[in-house]
């Protein structure tokens, strides 16, 4: 017997391939953490994504724009589970088949299909623990009958996030005397549940034409508390006042969408004519309540700040 494994990373002409499954660390993890692992990506804690220094990359899911950004775009990759993911390719030079849009490159994310005929399927779950438990689930369906193909990929991921943030400062006059300190201990957890679905069906018109309609659906939902504890010095090295800060936010982004699509490929070596037609609803909401209290030296309450926001 003969047995063969995809590597981790492909190098060819226009683009640099991910393969996410030979990736061992991306079993129970995200859309958003296997594009941690590509090689000249950087993400953020904010979920901001660079590649090769830049920012302002697109983000492309089977060939078709995301229309999403920043946050937004950090969310709707948090939802989508990396066992639903067949390879990342990533383009720093996208070939003309590709929109010109911003220089900063293309990301296309690949997703996983299952093209046998009958009815097949898979399931994947993944329980994993550092501070805190997650969870990762995701179910691909497929019956294909004569010319007919019917596709079901959903997923389910939850989650509790841990973070700490040290911050100390000094300040100097403009003779280079120490005038005063400052120190910040800050946590961050956040808890956050993710269920996607993505729906179609394909018909074969003749062996080289097919026309499809994909539907998708997706929440993402994510509650962070960020209590900041702060510490002003005096000159004298001595403590001045203590700043109790208690943070709250609760996220939700919806999104959903139909897809109409054509295909037809006129030989092996990539041709082909592609048409599509795509509608997309996005919607987004964020409560945020800040409450700063300030005490002196001797744990005396001082003033108090309360702001809240919805956006």
């Amino acid at each position: 017997s003969i047995t063969a494994q995809k590597p981790l990373v492909e190098q060819l002409l226009d683009r640099t391939v991910v393969n996410v499954d030979a990736f061992i660390s991306n079993t129970g993890a995200t859309a958003l953490e296997a594009l941690e692992k590509a090689p000249g990506l950087i993400v953020d804690d904010n979920g901001t994504i660079t590649y090769k220094g830049r920012t302002g990359i697109r983000v492309l899911v089977d060939d078709r724009p995301t229309y999403l950004s920043g946050e937004n775009l950090a969310n709707y990759l948090r939802s989508l589970p990396a066992s639903q993911l067949d390879k990342i390719e990533l383009m720093s030079n996208p070939p003309a088949k590709y929109d010109a849009a911003g220089n900063a490159g293309i990301i296309n994310i690949r997703t996983k299909r299952i093209n046998k005929k009958g009815f097949n399927g898979t399931f994947n779950a993944a329980i994993g623990t550092a501070a805190y438990w997650r969870t990762s689930e995701s179910l691909a369906l497929n019956y294909r009958i004569n010319k007919l193909s019917f596709f079901l990929n959903s997923g389910y991921s939850w989650g509790k996030n841990y973070r700490r943030l040290d911050v100390a400062r000094r300040y100097l006059d403009p003779s280079g005397a120490f005038k005063s300190g400052y120190t910040e201990e800050a946590y961050f957890h956040s808890l956050s549940s993710n269920p996607n679905i993505k729906t179609g069906v394909d018909y074969f018109v003749s062996p080289k034409t097919t026309l499809g309609i994909i539907i998708t659906a997706g929440l993402s939902k994510q509650h962070s508390s960020n209590p900041i504890t702060s510490r002003i010095s005096d000159k004298e090295g001595n403590l001045d006042s203590i700043v109790l800060a208690d943070n709250d936010s609760r996220y939700t982004f919806k999104n959903k969408g139909i897809n109409l699509n054509y295909l037809h490929q006129f030989d092996t070596l990539g041709k082909n004519l592609s048409f599509d037609a795509s509608y997309l609803r996005y919607d987004n909401m964020r409560d945020q309540n800040f409450q700063n209290t300030t005490y002196d030296n001797a744990g005396n309450a001082g003033s108090l700040q309360n702001i809240i926001a919805s956006i």
